[in-house]
Formats: C-alpha cells, sequence, structure tokens
C-alpha cells in the first residue's frame, strides 16, 4: 500500500500556504512480504504477517520502486519481471536474511531469475537460486535477451541498469544438451551490475556471461566450474567463468575463478573476452584472479573472427589487463586431448589479415606454473600490444607467439624452463630481471624481494591485489578477507560434499594467500577475530616478600 502524506494549510499564513499548494504530494515507495505456502497467501495484504506467496502475485500489485522482501524457506517458481524503477528510485527484490530465500529452477519452463527486454532499474539481492537437474534447461538466470536471439550484427532492446548483488547461482543440470548452456546470462542489455554473487556447479559454457552488451560491471564475483558435459559443450565455442562476449566499454574487478574443471575443448579460459559478429572495445580486467584452473588460459583475448558475415571488420581495441594473478592453469591429465592446454594470458586472433586487436596493455600480473604450456602467448600480430611490469616465473616456456613480435619490458622473469619463439615469430626482451623474486603470496610484494620498486613506473612488478577496485579506481578498501567466504564454503563444498581445492583448506582466503606454502599475514583476518576477553591463569611459583 503506498504511503501519502497530505498537509493541512487551513492554519498555515498565506505565503506558505501557497508554498504547499504548489509543491507536490510526497509519495513513498511501499514495501510487501512474500513467504512459501502455507504461511503465504495470494489472498493476503502482502505485509510481513500477512505475505504473498507468489512472485507474479506480488509483481502485479507492486509499483517501479517499491521493495519485496521475501522471507526464508523455498519457492518453486521463477522470479520473473518485476516491474521497473527509475533512476530515482529501484525496485528491489531482497531476501530477509541473506541467502536462505531459495529459488529453485526444477521443473520450471523459465529460469529461476528472468529479467527480460525492456525491464530497467531493478535490484535483486541475497538470494539462492538453483537450477534444474532435468535436460533442456539452459541457465539459471537470464538478464535482457537468451544466447541464441541474436544472428551476426542484429541486436535488441535487452534490459538496462539491473543490480544483482549478493546472490547464489547453483548449476546443477547434469543432462544438458545445449551448447549453450549457462548459470547467469546477460545479453544484448546495459548498464548492468553483478556484485559479490556466488557461482559454482555444471556449466556447459558460462557461469558469468555477458553477450552484446555493454557499460557491465562484474565485481567481486567467486566462480567455480565443477563439472561440464564434454559430449555437447560444442568445439570451437568459447567457455568460461567470466567472459565478455561481443560486449565493451565494460570491467571485470576482483573476480576469483578458482578450481576450475573445464575439460571439453580448447577454446577455454577462466577469464575471456571473445567475440563472432559486433567485437568490443574499452574493456578492463582488473585484480582478478584464475587459481588452479583446467583450462585453455587463465586469461584470453581472441575474438574468434576478424569479419562479419556482411564483410565488415570486427575490431577489439584498448583492452587492458592489469593487476591480475595467474596461476597454475594447467591441462587435465587424463586425456590427450588437453595437451594444449595451459597458458597464462594468451592474446591474439584467429586470423591474418589486421590488425583487429589494437592498443592491448598487459601490466603489473602475475603469471607463473603454467606448467603445461607457457606463461604468455601472441599471434597473429595484433598491433601496440605492450607486456610490461609482469612477473613470469616457474612456466614450461616464458613465452610463445605465431606470426607476431612479441615485447617483453621491464618484467622478472625466473625458474621458467625455456624461452621460446614460435614461427613467424620474434620476442624481444627489455630491461628485464632474472633475480629471483622470493615471491611469498600470488597477490602481494614483499620488502626485499627483486620485484619490489623495480617497475618502471616507480611501483611493483607484479600484482599487489591487497584493495578493492571500484569502476576502475583502486580504492582504499580491504578485499580480504573476501567476501562471502563462509557462505561460499557451505554451499560450494559442505553442502555438496566436494573436497577438493579450496574446500580442504579452512576459507577461500587463506587458500588463496597460503597457495605458495607461507602462512597467511596475521593482518589479513585482524578485523574479523574475536577480541580475547578471557582472563588469563593466575601465575605460579611466586613469593611475596
Amino acid at each position: 500500500m503506498k504511503t501519502k502524506i497530505y498537509i493541512s494549510t487551513l492554519f498555515i499564513p498565506v505565503a506558505a500556504a501557497v508554498f504547499f499548494v504548489l509543491t507536490p504530494v510526497s509519495v513513498f515507495a511501499a514495501t510487501y512480504y512474500i513467504a512459501p505456502s502455507p504461511t503465504g497467501s495470494d489472498a493476503n495484504s502482502g505485509t510481513s504477517l500477512a505475505p504473498f506467496a507468489t512472485f507474479s502475485k506480488a509483481f502485479s500489485v507492486m509499483a517501479g520502486g517499491d521493495t519485496l522482501i521475501i522471507k526464508d524457506g523455498t519457492y518453486n517458481q521463477s522470479l520473473k519481471n518485476p516491474p521497473s524503477g527509475t533512476a530515482q528510485g529501484y525496485t528491489i527484490v531482497k531476501a530477509e536474511n541473506l541467502f536462505n530465500p531459495i529459488i529453485d529452477g526444477e521443473g520450471l519452463t523459465d529460469p529461476a531469475l528472468y529479467i527480460q527486454n525492456g525491464r530497467h532499474h531493478i535490484q535483486i539481492e541475497g538470494i539462492y537460486f538453483k537450477g534444474a537437474n532435468i535436460s533442456g534447461k539452459t541457465e539459471v538466470a537470464t538478464i535482457g535477451e537468451d544466447l541464441k536471439c541474436c544472428d551476426q550484427g542484429q541486436t535488441t532492446d535487452g534490459a538496462s541498469y539491473i543490480n544483482l548483488f549478493r546472490n547464489i547461482f547453483q548449476g546443477r543440470n547434469l543432462a544438458e544438451t545445449n551448447v549453450y548452456s549457462k548459470v547467469l546470462g546477460v545479453a544484448v542489455s546495459n548498464n548492468i551490475t553483478l556484485e559479490e554473487n556466488i557461482s559454482f556447479g555444471k556449466a556447459n559454457k558460462y557461469h558469468f556471461f555477458a553477450y552484446k552488451s555493454s557499460n557491465i560491471t562484474m565485481r567481486r564475483n567467486f566462480a567455480r566450474w565443477d563439472a561440464v558435459n564434454t559430449s555437447t559443450q560444442g568445439a570451437g565455442h568459447p567457455s568460461a567463468s567470466f567472459i565478455f562476449y561481443d560486449t565493451g566499454n565494460s570491467i571485470m574487478e576482483n573476480n576469483v575463478a578458482v578450481d576450475g574443471v573445464h575439460t571439453s575443448d580448447t577454446t577455454t579460459a577462466a577469464f575471456y573476452l571473445a567475440g563472432h559478429y559486433i567485437g568490443g572495445n574499452n574493456n578492463q580486467f582488473l585484480g582478478n584472479i584464475a587459481l588452479n584452473n583446467k583450462a585453455n588460459s587463465a586469461f584470453e583475448i581472441d575474438p574468434g573472427a576478424n569479419f562479419r558475415s556482411d564483410g565488415a571488420p570486427i575490431n577489439w581495441n584498448n583492452q587492458t589487463l592489469t593487476n591480475n594473478v595467474a596461476w597454475l592453469s594447467n591441462d587435465d591429465p587424463s586425456t590427450s586431448a588437453q595437451d594444449g592446454l595451459g597458458v597464462g594470458i594468451n592474446i591474439g586472433q584467429s586470423g591474418t589479415g589486421g590488425p583487429y586487436i589494437d592498443n592491448v596493455t598487459v601490466s603489473h600480473n602475475t603469471v607463473g606454473k603454467n606448467t603445461k604450456n607457457r606463461g604468455i602467448s601472441i599471434h597473429h600480430n595484433p598491433t601496440n600490444t605492450i607486456f610490461k611490469n609482469n612477473l613470469i616465473l616457474f612456466n614450461s616456456i616464458v613465452a610463445n607467439c605465431s606470426d607476431s613480435i612479441l615485447n617483453i619490458n621491464t618484467s622478472v622473469l625466473f625458474g621458467n624452463i625455456s624461452t621460446t619463439a614460435g614461427t613467424g615469430c620474434t620476442i624481444n626482451m627489455n630491461g628485464n630481471l632474472s633475480a629471483d623474486p622470493g615471491l611469498m603470496y600470488l597477490n602481494r610484494i614483499e620488502t626485499g624481494s627483486s620485484a619490489k620498486g623495480t617497475a618502471d613506473d616507480g611501483g611493483d612488478i607484479g600484482a599487489n591485489l591487497l584493495k578493492q577496485y571500484e569502476n576502475g579506481v583502486l580504492t582504499g578498501t580491504d578485499l580480504w578477507p573476501f567476501p562471502n567466504e563462509n557462505v561460499i564454503k557451505k554451499v560450494a563444498c559442505t553442502d555438496t560434499g566436494e573436497t577438493r581445492g579450496f574446500c580442504a583448506a579452512e576459507s577461500l582466503t587463506k587458500y588463496i594467500w597460503e597457495y605458495l606454502g607461507n602462512p597467511i599475514p596475521p593482518e589479513i583476518y585482524a578485523t574479523t577475530l574475536p577480541s580475547d576477553t578471557t582472563p588469563p591463569n593466575p601465575p605460579t611459583g611466586l613469593m611475596i616478600q
């Protein structure tokens, strides 16, 4: 119910009365509630004590800018198309208690979360979305169009100004037959923010996915790729934990992809920039971590095509990879099909005739132990590609390239088995260091390291990933402990019975910080450890004189 404020002018002086007459009536947004049956009923009024039972009922009553609070419990219905809000007042759908409401996609026709074309200014927060265990379900959540909406060059008006904050998305489909399967997909949309969400489970193609979109922000999300249907993934189709596909003017910052199992194709990556149809300029990858993923690459920029079907060139200009960790991108020893996997950072295009990739900057990254193949790779001569101030450690090969000139400047190269050049390739090394950097942590350079303060900009060589990025700006806010890590451990490990990777560690934060065998710095958890209020034991063996 709307709450309106009316002001009487009966005893107000004339001048003041004129002011109030000319001032619009104030209208405040309403708040409604929903609960599972039998507590919830669509015959109720939608209050906390008399909540609705279905989203369709709640959304039919709500106006733009209203709030719907979801009470704890399981809902076997799609959260579909809340009313659009405005820039001054988003429509909000949120959990009464974070992560306790569960939207179960089992048996549903639509995805568990579905915000279709034309919807705008909507915020979804604190909800646990589960995919279905039945064949034919291609996603857990869809924002805008479905992936298969648009052919080459074709676009439609999708959703806009949608915020997904602190939600869980679980891929559960074990019989998927659709090669486009994804967990969370955004297509043909703009100004979408995905922040502090958790995605794990099975996905044939993508966990966090943006297609033919712009101004997409993926920030402080967690992804673990648990399994893939190798018979249906589709050779040559890019797949990734985080991907911008034909998407531009977008940013990935402080996301974590760990322990992924992409074992069906060589076009896989933890973080991917790809496309075949319209291209995408001006993307940033800042402060992300790709750790222990069985994939072709930890980070990959590879359009996959140079021209659209109508002959127009596809361009990928002004891409930035800064302050990321690309560690242990590795092959699957159980199959020889994975022999080409294991690249830290891979940049190139599928064929000659460019340049179609121009002005890529790769700086202050830590790239290491990509032992099957190489630390970095470049192919088919993208122009103005800058590799500098990177740590490149313990790889089988420092770098490889084809039909390109690769310049590696002001970096630390240590512990790599070999440095090599491919066919039609020249590798130039300028101002690099070879001293052991004494790396103790994947995401921090210690005092006394050869990488400390030796970058050409006066900073450290390699990644210092300690603070949060916000819209491309490094803030003073601590990144660690990683947001919602207790919830991540519970849903992705305890509840599923998974024990590999970070599940065997005390926490995600300790897994990352202690990966190189050194104890986590005590200050990382200093703000969350309880204060010691236990009095000490009385001293013994003392004499009073």
